[in-house]
C-alpha cells in the first residue's frame, strides 16, 4: 500500500497477467538511494545494532520477570511500559536493515524505505532511551520519597534494565550516521 506521502514516487502501469487479465500496478519512479557508509562497516553497524536491540529487549523482560514494588509505581512503571514501543519500531526497522545489508536491492532503496531506516531508527531510539531515563528519574523519586516500601533487590534490578535498556537505545542512536542515504 502506498500512503499519500509517497504517491509522487509512483505511476500506475497496466500489466498483463498470465491469465491474459489487465491489471494496474503501481511502478517505482522516483530516485533510488544508496547508503552513504562503505560496505565493511555497514556490517559492523548491523552486528552492533542488532546486539543492542537484542540486549534492549532481554532486558525488558527481564525487569518485568520481578515482583517489584517500584514497578508498582505509575511514575516508573508507565515510561517503563512506553518505552518498548518505539524500541519495536527501531527493532523491526534495524532488522530490515541488516536485511539490506546483506542482500541490498539491485536498483537501490525507495524513498519510504530510506525514511524507515535513515530517519526513523534514530528518532525512535531516541524517543525510547528519553522514556527509558524517565522510568530511571522514577526509580530515584521511589528511592527518595518511598522508601518504606522499598522492596531490595527486584527494585535494583529494575534500575538495571532500565539502564542497560537506556543504554542500548543510546548506542543505536549513536550509530545514526550509518544509516543515512544518498542519492
Amino acid at each position: 500500500m502506498i500512503s499519500k506521502k509517497y504517491t509522487s514516487d509512483y505511476r500506475l502501469e497496466n500489466v498483463t497477467d498470465k491469465d491474459g487479465k489487465i491489471k494496474t500496478v503501481p511502478v517505482y519512479c522516483g530516485t533510488y538511494y544508496r547508503l552513504a557508509s562503505e560496505r565493511d562497516k555497514l556490517k559492523q553497524v548491523r552486528l552492533y545494532s542488532l546486539i543492542a536491540c537484542g540486549f534492549y529487549w532481554v532486558f525488558f523482560f527481564f525487569g518485568l520477570a520481578f515482583d517489584s514494588g517500584s514497578l508498582r509505581q505509575i511514575y516508573v512503571s508507565l515510561p517503563y511500559v512506553f518505552s518498548c514501543l518505539p524500541a519495536a519500531f527501531y527493532s523491526f526497522s534495524v532488522y530490515n536493515f541488516s536485511k539490506f545489508v546483506t542482500n541490498p536491492p539491485e536498483k537501490g532503496f525507495t524513498r519510504k524505505q530510506r525514511d524507515a531506516i535513515s530517519e526513523k531508527i534514530p528518532q525512535n531510539a531516541f524517543i525510547s532511551f528519553l522514556l527509558s531515563c524517565g522510568g530511571m528519574l522514577g526509580m530515584v523519586f521511589y528511592f527518595i520519597f518511598r522508601y518504606k516500601t522499598y522492596g531490595g533487590v527486584q527494585d535494583v534490578l529494575i534500575l538495571v534494565s532500565l539502564s542497560v535498556m537506556a543504554t542500548a537505545s543510546l548506542f543505536v542512536f549513536s550509530l545514526k550516521r550509518h544509516f543515512k542515504m544518498q542519492p
